[in-house]
């Protein structure tokens, strides 16, 4: 919603931006969005030990 920051090419339908200039913004906004969407896209990256199902193979033995 800001004057020089627009939906960036190919990925703009996930959110994405690109900023026309350097001048869009301040430095520290940019430096912050940059951090926070790092954050973002690394906590999805990694799998937390909730999402990780820890199963043990089972055999069953026969009695022949």
């Amino acid at each position: 919603e800001n004057e020089g920051v627009v939906a960036a090419p190919y990925v703009g339908r996930y959110k994405w931006v690109m900023l026309e200039n350097l001048d869009a913004l301040p430095g520290s906004e940019i430096d912050r969005c940059i951090r926070k969407s790092y954050a973002m896209v690394a906590a999805k990256a990694k799998p937390s030990r909730s999402r990780i199902k820890k199963t043990k193979p089972t055999r069953k033995s026969r009695n022949s």
